[in-house]
Formats: structure tokens, sequence, C-alpha cells
């Protein structure tokens, strides 16, 4: 789950936290970030990567293209996968054609050629 912290949504502080499901407790799964606002693990046979969605690249309010980002590892650096986005609102991958769609504010899709 992403943590969207309040204004002025600085740099940083924005988190995806792990939930439990037996207890309901949360703690921080990959820390550092700006605005995330989408989560989408991506499992094989040997491990989880993680594409996260933030609303912009920057704080405080909302400077900067918004991203597209996975994390092989939750506690390592990035890969930046798209950097062109003007607030996005949510993402989806069709893992038969390999394409991220991304959805903007102003109603366009934008579909990334994506190998996960």
């Amino acid at each position: 789950m992403t943590l969207f912290r309040g204004a002025p949504f600085p740099t940083g502080v924005s988190t995806v936290e792990q939930i439990d499901p037996t207890t309901g407790g949360d703690t921080p799964l990959i820390t550092g970030r700006t605005d995330a606002i989408g989560l989408r693990p991506m499992k094989t046979r040997s491990a989880t990567s993680y594409l996260v969605l933030q609303y912009a690249s920057a704080g405080p309010f909302f400077q900067g293209p918004g991203l597209v980002l996975r994390f092989d590892d939750p506690a390592g650096p990035p890969t930046v996968i798209a950097s062109c986005l003007s607030h996005p609102t949510s993402m989806t991958l069709n893992e038969k054609t390999r394409t991220l769609y991304v959805t903007e504010e102003a109603g366009d899709v934008v579909a990334i050629s994506f190998t996960p």
C-alpha cells in the first residue's frame, strides 16, 4: 500500500507499506519516495519486484513529471521506467502484450512497452 503524505508534499517522505494479513500491522517496504500513489508487485518463480507510480518527481507541491519506478530490491535504488507523465492517476500491466498503461488526470492513457 502506498502512503501519499500531506501538504506540502515534500520530497522523500512517501512510502510503500507492507501489511501483515494476520495482524493488520504495517511496516515500511520501500521508503524515500515522493508522492507514491500506485503499486504493482510482479512475481517470478524466485523473486518479487515492484512497480511504483509517483504523482510527481519532486516536492513540495508536485514538481517535476510523474514517474514509474521499478524496484528489484525494495531496499535498493529504483530503475526509472517512465519519467514523462503528467499527473498520473493509476497504472496496470498487460502481461501478454508487455504493455504498461498509465492514466493521467487529463484523461490520457500512456502506453509504455515493458518487459517484466
